[in-house]
């Protein structure tokens, strides 16, 4: 590029830091910084820096943990020369000093976002209310959510989505049940992992899998897979099959299958409880007998009175053999330990 007489202009130049910091070069970015801020003609760098350049730079610190240097680079340097931030630089260092759990430091970098006369995005109110509710400081960050509503900032699904999991780390169903009605009310549709954490909270919580039904209309088919399913019900074998139930009862996706989709999603379930079985976890039993009861529905050649592994495909047998052995010897070895 030199050697044709092309000189690298400012987009070039944060390509090529874009580049150094997604594969952590830092020391090479900020290298290249040094010579936008100082000129550089033998290496073709003659451009200034700009938003851009310190944002990604930023970035690219905070990720590899060095957030007091790029700290420095906000405050002594981008400020200094001039180079006006972006709502979008707040962002970045508020969420790492969060990750840092600075959260002084976050709240007062927020805080300045109003003095220096920007205006505070849903991704700023976002960030505080993320750390406040895995804290379990939710009063705050409910704070937060009513002083963002009064300003006019609209609450998308993820700002919803963090409250929901504040309030259901305190046990608060009801509040969380109210954010949902609040959800639809504004036109705030939610998505997949919305549904994770509600469903995941009843869970905790010891609720009924059916109290989705006032609040989610979308079929519930449309966001789960059964691999999911099994990942946020591990806890409750009893709420995972009310759950299955509650799918192909209300779920029109599942209802309406043909005879040769209805086997499949029966494979699909098979195959969710055979490596379920494979698990150590204190209810392997309880999933056993709940599976041969499930076979049974099903008019399978499976007598639910029998042993407990008679019946079972012998590849299953071992598997949950071996899982049962691995959560004894775990028990016993927790139960030596705490003496």
């Amino acid at each position: 590029m030199i050697a044709v007489g092309c000189r690298a202009d400012v987009i070039t130049c944060n390509s090529l830091i874009g580049g150094l910091c997604k594969t952590r070069k830092i020391s090479f970015s900020i290298k290249l910084l040094e010579e936008m801020v100082n000129g550089n003609k033998e290496s073709g760098v003659i451009s200034m820096p700009d938003v851009v350049t310190y944002n990604t730079i930023i970035d690219g610190l905070c990720k590899v943990g060095l957030v007091e240097k790029a700290r420095q680079l906000f405050l002594e340097h981008m400020i200094q020369r001039g180079v006006v931030p972006h709502i979008y630089t707040y962002n970045i260092l508020m969420n790492d000093y969060c990750l840092a759990d600075r959260i002084g430091d976050a709240q007062k970098l927020f805080d300045s976002i109003t003095r220096k006369g920007y205006r505070p995005n849903v991704v700023c109110y976002t960030t505080l209310i993320n750390w406040y509710c895995k804290n379990k400081e939710v009063n705050e960050a409910l704070s937060l959510y009513q002083e963002m509503i009064s300003e006019g900032i609209r609450a998308d699904v993820i700002t919803h989505s963090t409250l929901l999991t504040g309030f259901f780390l305190i046990a608060e169903v009801k509040d969380a049940r109210n954010l949902v009605g609040e959800m639809r009310l504004n036109d705030v549709f939610p998505d997949s992992w919305t549904y994770d954490i509600f469903i995941n909270g009843l869970c905790k919580n010891g609720c009924g899998i059916k109290i989705l039904i006032p609040f989610f209309g979308v079929p519930l088919a449309k966001y789960f897979k059964i691999e999911r399913l099994e990942l946020v019900l591990v806890q409750s074998v009893s709420l995972w099959c009310d759950c299955l139930r509650f799918v192909q009862e209300y779920d029109p996706y599942v209802r309406e299958f043909s005879p040769d989709g209805k086997r499949k999603t029966v494979q699909r379930i098979r195959s969710v409880f055979h490596r379920q079985l494979s698990i150590p976890l204190a209810n392997v039993r309880s999933t056993l007998l709940t599976y041969k009861s499930w076979e049974v529905d099903l008019v399978t050649a499976l007598d639910v009175e029998s042993g407990d592994l008679d019946g079972i495909p012998s590849t299953v047998a071992t598997a949950y053999e071996k899982a049962l052995e691995m959560y004894n010897a775990q028990a016993d070895f927790e139960e030596r330990i705490a003496r």
